[in-house]
């Protein structure tokens, strides 16, 4: 796991310089291995439980942008919006990996 803490600006600051398919890659994969961790049982505080399921928001809505790239993600917060996803697009279009148009999500 990217961040074991989750904590999407861990996750974030780990992938922004990736290339788009190795962006869409670890996301998937970090999706998944937070899916696959022990959180919903007894043992594990309320906190903690609420951290991972903002994480899995946050992962599966940034995933739909990256692969939408026109649908603002709902399980995301503005401010999450803006501040971390918008460095990353900036990236991927100075790359040439995204249309320039994505920034206008960004105005």
């Amino acid at each position: 796991m990217i961040s074991r803490l989750c904590i999407p600006s861990q996750f974030i600051e780990a992938i922004k310089d990736k290339d788009y398919p190795e962006i869409i890659r670890l996301t998937q994969q970090e999706l998944q291995e937070v899916e696959n961790l022990p959180w919903s049982g007894k043992g594990v505080d309320k906190a903690k439980r609420e951290s991972i399921t903002d994480y899995i928001g946050f992962l599966g809505g940034f995933l739909l942008f990256m692969k939408g790239a026109g649908i603002k993600p709902t399980s995301i917060s503005n401010s999450d919006f803006q501040g971390l996803l918008r460095p990353v697009c900036e990236r991927l279009v100075q790359k040439g990996q995204f249309k320039p148009e994505v920034m206008n999500f960004f105005k």
